[in-house]
């Protein structure tokens, strides 16, 4: 009994204790509770007095507190998290702001939902950021995201979805799409409130000022200026410069500066007083002074006065320049326009890029005038432009490499290809003046770097995850991720087909492309921090060297590499660059050139690809001929010498990738003459060919040693006429027809090599899909739909069946996500390599995806295929690889054999021609020749061997 007793008060003790000791564990979250609520004020005092790393480091000791007490994911660890992401964000830390905005989207969703309204205010933060880092299309994301969850139940709530909206107007702006801006500004307008008006306007000001709508922007200028210009608030003031800077700007467009300025100088009083120096409003204020200054055109006078008057301005503007740099720094303060400054120094990206390229265009303009009285300052000048130009080219990839999804870095290609193009002239400028080498290998440098940047980037990516060490369940992982965004995506684009698209299921889509896209940053992170080697890896922004491509070359081969810089109207030349370089020798050569050149690309191109044939014209053939002799000319009777009984690699650029070079004539035409496609001196007789994105993805990226287990698959589907499908290109639905020819085709192709074949009911995707990664070669003879607009979803179409898997529509964003072993790819469809043109990166083709899925050799269609003369030509073709030719000298001769043995009609270019290789064209097979000269020399080894032994025996016999 007594033991029963203790045991009870020894029980109660220990209650007592366990009670008093969460009392004091109580105790001790409230006293640190308090404590960082007093560290939380503190920093919200030092904020306003703009002490920001003072402010940042009491918001953190407040955040530390509160997830150690109270919980990493407790909701009172909001504000502190909420309040660093703001001041990382002003700061220019986009990385870091983005890392605490995820954060604290992560803690709103575990404590109150995914579909937390207020989650939308962060969705609309995140989108601010990706915007100030020169990510529109990313920033469009947040932002519509932001926008299903938010809800107008309170008068701040709609005052956030005004500014989401507004924001949304602005992205669009940053994409150029102007027509979009304003459209969905005239429905914003009428749903906003009077400040949100004010913004808006502004939105809608530059949209109008970069269409050149003068009157239409003078009136929303005009609504702004006449309310705001007696206002005494800062955020109305702020609209208020913001007007009278975006207003000037279209002013100096349209040479008006006088009232530019005066806008100007007005804007600049407002932005010093509320904003201050560094501010991204105050460096795009101060890159519109530089430009004002730029395009002043002094009065007439004499040339001496007008070149003195030309350079202060420009001088002036140089300052101004420098000025938009500084204001877009975080430290950098030297106003010397020689100086150049950090790029990591820079918070705004965007504007400090701007400022850049235009201290660059300036001293080339300062230069030009210069250079003809005093050539040592000319070329002073000319350096520190080149100099810009290259600081600008870094700062390009470092935005690059901050860019996560493809559209965004494609759109960077095409903002910025200018920017390469006018880096590669300024280094020509320098070479043309000092013949230093060095400079001659810059050209060739930015040539590559200005050639399928981001096509380059992913392939490298590729190769950074082997080289890094990451293990094959993470990239597994990061697959799934790419290949759900990959469906989602499509869902999308499909749904936005239909008459009346569903709305809600498209929210749905977005909010789940959201999330993962935040998973597949995350994990892209993780990679960058945990694999070093990877990240290093990834973000070399090497291409490759002259040197290294001679040690490649054979030397029977030439690698050919042009650079086009199209004039910019009828009046103005623009430049072509071409590059040739031998085993053992390179040279470049630049010319001017004018419209006509790119019209005689345009009559080839269009001659070529068209389908009626029969309809040709004896004036339709004068102008081809015409036109593909006057390119030869340019393009090759330059280099003609050094290129004869050469194999050519071809790097095409800008609108040259449209056409086969083979169609090229190397003799004039008489006019006089008939119609005799087959007597034509087309280059193809002369040369083969083969062509490639870049020369660093042909002679770095791909590995070309090694085989699938097994040898070709084949694909041809069967078509039934009463099925409609979307052809996106004309946006039409049109019925395919069945293709006879494809089946003899791959029938043909199984005589000679050991084929898997897929015909009719068994040609589908998900067959495709399954086996496509154990076969060294693929040979697809289908039909394709083309997509021009986004060329992501152009498809390959095999065989329509009830499949819940697939749709039997591949589309090139599912190639992407896909891991091929072949060798060669042949795309024996319609149009495989035909897409959309898009500056800086090139033709967005079906092709291109089979290249990043890891096929060094593609075999695509530059126009639609005659059904029989492509399955005789790829028969022949097929023929010559098993006899041990090179993919390119097998094209070759498959066609001349077409060429030979076609009549008139069937002799047109159209029917044989469309064919090209693209990428690796070494041999698949060792010719029949080479066994037969192995079996000579084995054979005369042996008999040398016994007539060796005969002697030896004769003399032992001799001896005895």
């Amino acid at each position: 009994m007594h033991f029963f007793f203790t045991k009870i008060l020894f029980c109660g003790v220990l209650l007592l204790c366990g009670l008093n000791s969460e009392a004091q564990k109580d105790s001790i979250t409230r006293v640190k509770y308090n404590e960082s609520t007093q560290l939380f004020s503190l920093g919200n005092k030092l904020y306003k007095k703009q002490q920001w790393a003072e402010a940042i480091s009491a918001y953190q000791q407040s955040y530390d507190l509160r997830a150690k007490y109270l919980g990493q994911h407790h909701k009172r660890t909001l504000f502190p998290l909420l309040k660093l992401a703001q001041a990382y964000s002003l700061l220019g830390n986009n990385r870091k702001a983005l890392e605490l905005y995820t954060e604290a989207q992560l803690v709103s969703e575990k404590n109150y939902g995914k579909d937390y309204p207020s989650i939308g205010r962060i969705l609309n933060e995140m989108g601010v950021i990706h915007k100030n880092m020169g990510n529109p299309d990313k920033a469009l994301t947040y932002y519509e995201n932001a926008l299903t969850l938010l809800r107008p139940d309170s008068a701040n709530r709609a005052n956030l979805i005004t500014n989401v909206k507004t924001n949304i107007l602005f992205a669009f702006n940053d994409k150029n799409e102007y027509n979009q801006t304003i459209r969905l500004g005239k429905i914003y307008l009428s749903q906003a409130s009077r400040y949100a008006q004010f913004q808006m306007n502004n939105a809608l000001i530059r949209a109008y000022s970069n269409i050149k709508q003068v009157d239409s922007a003078q009136k929303f200028f005009n609504a702004n200026y006449n309310t705001l210009k007696t206002s005494k608030q800062r955020n109305t003031r702020i609209e208020l410069g913001n007007s009278l800077n975006n207003f000037a700007l279209l002013l100096i467009m349209n040479n008006h500066g006088k009232e530019a300025l005066k806008y100007l100088d007005l804007s600049e009083i407002i932005f010093l007083d509320i904003l201050g120096y560094r501010h991204s409003s105050t460096s795009s204020l101060y890159i519109n002074k530089g430009a004002f200054y730029q395009r002043l055109k002094p009065k007439k006078q004499s040339l001496k006065g007008f070149e003195q008057a030309k350079i202060k301005s420009l001088k002036t503007a140089l300052k101004y320049y420098q000025k938009a740099a500084i204001a877009a720094s975080e430290t950098f303060d030297t106003e010397d326009p020689t100086i150049h400054p950090p790029i990591g120094d820079s918070y705004d990206n965007i504007h400090f890029l701007t400022a850049i390229k235009r201290k660059a265009e300036v001293f080339t303009e300062l230069a030009d005038i210069v250079v003809k009285n005093d050539e040592q300052e000319g070329m002073w000048y000319y350096q520190l432009a080149f100099e810009n130009y290259e600081i600008a080219a870094e700062l390009i990839h470092f935005l690059r490499i901050g860019y996560l999804d493809r559209e965004s870095k494609l759109f960077l290609a095409e903002n910025e290809s200018t920017t390469y193009q006018r880096t590669i002239q300024s280094a020509y400028t320098m070479y043309k003046y000092t013949e230093h080498d060095s400079y001659l290998k810059k050209v060739f440098e930015y040539s590559e770097k200005s050639k399928s940047a981001t096509f380059l980037s992913a392939v490298r990516d590729i190769e950074a995850k082997a080289f890094g060490g990451i293990p094959d369940t993470l990239i597994n992982q990061e697959d799934d991720i790419k290949q759900e965004l990959s469906f989602y995506k499509e869902q999308i684009f499909t749904e936005n087909q239909q008459q009346s698209p569903d709305t809600e299921k498209i929210r749905h889509w977005n909010s789940r492309i959201l999330e993962l896209d935040q998973a597949y940053s995350e994990l892209t992170r993780f990679f960058e921090s945990q694999y070093p080697k990877y990240y290093s890896f990834k973000y070399l922004d090497k291409v490759i060297k002259i040197k290294e491509i001679q040690k490649q070359l054979k030397g029977h081969q030439a690698l050919v590499e042009f650079i086009l810089h199209e004039p910019d109207n009828e009046e103005d030349n623009g430049q072509l660059y071409t590059f040739l370089i031998n085993k053992n020798s390179y040279q470049l050569v630049e010319q001017d050139i004018d419209s006509s050149f790119v019209n005689h690309i345009k009559d080839t191109k269009n001659f070529l690809i068209n389908s009626s044939v029969r309809k040709t014209k004896k004036k339709d053939f004068n102008r081809y001929c015409t036109a593909a002799y006057s390119l030869y000319k340019t393009l090759f009777s330059p280099i003609s010498k050094q290129i004869k009984g050469k194999e050519l690699i071809i790097v095409p650029d800008s609108k040259l990738s449209y056409i086969p070079f083979e169609a090229l004539i190397s003799k004039a035409h008489d006019p006089s003459e008939g119609m005799n496609f087959a007597s034509l001196d087309y280059l193809i007789k002369d040369y083969s060919f083969s062509y490639s994105y870049s020369s660093t993805l042909h002679f770095d990226y791909f590995n070309k040693d090694r085989e699938a287990q097994k040898d070709l698959i084949a694909f041809s589907p069967q078509y039934n006429p009463d099925i409609k499908n979307l052809n996106s290109k004309s946006n039409t639905w049109s019925s395919l027809f069945p293709l006879s020819g494809a089946k003899e085709e791959v029938q043909a192709i199984s005589e000679q090599i050991d084929t898997e074949e897929y015909i009719d009911a068994l040609a589908t995707e998900t067959q495709f899909k399954k086996s496509a990664s154990q076969y060294d070669i693929l040979h697809l003879a289908m039909h394709t739909l083309v997509n021009d607009s986004v060329p992501m979803y152009s498809k390959l179409v095999f065989t329509d069946t009830k499949d819940s898997l697939n749709d039997n529509l591949l589309n090139t964003e599912e190639i992407y996500n896909m891991h091929l072993k072949a060798r060669m790819a042949v795309l024996s469809a319609c149009n495989t390599g035909t897409g959309k043109l898009h500056r800086g990166e090139g033709v967005m083709s079906l092709a291109r995806g089979f290249l990043y899925a890891g096929c060094p050799s593609i075999v695509m269609t530059l126009w639609e295929v005659d059904d029989k003369s492509g399955a005789q030509i790829m028969n022949n073709f097929y023929a010559y690889l098993k006899d041990g030719k090179s993919k390119n000298e097998a094209l070759r001769l498959a066609k001349l054999e077409h060429l030979k043995n076609a009549d008139s009609f069937k002799a047109h270019p159209y029917f044989w021609l469309s064919y090209v290789i693209v990428g690796d064209s070494t041999p698949l097979y060792h010719a029949n020749e080479l066994y037969f000269f192995i079996f000579l020399i084995a054979a005369l080894l042996v008999w040398l061997g016994y007539e060796y032994r005969i002697s030896r025996k004769k003399k032992c016999q001799v001896k005895k």
